[in-house]
């Protein structure tokens, strides 16, 4: 059993002879999709989630300044007045999970302009490296790099990967760091919002589970209904 607190998540419970440890429960429910989380004190078993990410439906979509694969930069707010668009945020190249929901769009494409709306990807990732995850997905959507990750901190689905998880991810040969503009360990959580012409969020998917994705079938749903 687990207990949250502000410095991230303590193990209270554990059969005999198990180690335990500090983390933070985005680090640890990746690998732990199943974990029971309780909150600490009070009755010390009421079942608690811990704060979603993302800004909420109806809030104003933040504006930064990404860079395109020619290296151009480009405002955000720019974007939004083509809307309505559909933002969304992905690991990189390295993350399979990444590169299978970017491909999933390819024949929704034509779809999901038909409804009006057009596909924006954001990624900490080098430029050079996102037109090759673009070119793997056979997909052709927009897609820039959020180098300072200025847009990702923006929209609250920012973090910086624990050491426990960057061990990991190096065991696997996963070289985030090393992909990343910024050159550190730190990622968006999976994420897709749908913003209007007047830069409002109308529908949003964020979760610190890295293996959850935006069901294309639900965001071209919400893209019709701004019509």
């Amino acid at each position: 059993m687990l207990a949250t607190s502000a410095a991230g998540v303590a193990v209270t419970e554990a059969p005999e002879g198990a180690r335990t440890a500090q983390t933070f429960y985005y680090s640890w429910s990746a690998f732990y999709p199943n974990t029971s989380v309780v909150t600490p004190g009070g009755d010390g078993g009421s079942m608690s989630s811990p704060a979603p990410p993302g800004l909420a439906i109806g809030s104003k979509a933040p504006d930064a300044t990404v860079i395109g694969i020619d290296g151009e930069p480009v405002q955000l707010a720019s974007l939004y007045e083509q809307g309505p668009i559909v933002l969304t945020f992905y690991r990189g190249g390295w993350c399979p999970i990444c590169t299978r929901s970017l491909a999933a769009w390819g024949p929704r494409l034509e779809e999901l302009k038909a409804a009006g709306g057009t596909l924006v990807a954001l990624t900490p990732e080098k430029p050079e490296l996102a037109t090759k995850t673009r070119e793997n997905s056979h997909a052709n959507y927009a897609v820039f790099s959020d180098g300072d990750l200025a847009a990702t901190k923006a929209f609250k689905i920012h973090f910086v990967v624990d050491d426990d998880t960057k061990a990991k991810y190096q065991q696997f040969g996963l070289k985030v760091a090393e992909s990343n503009v910024s050159g550190m360990w730190e990622l968006p959580a999976p994420a897709t919002f749908v913003i209007d012409r007047d830069g409002i969020i109308r529908w949003q998917f964020a979760d610190w589970d890295y293996t959850k994705r935006a069901d294309p079938d639900m965001v071209i749903q919400a893209v019709r209904a701004l019509e």
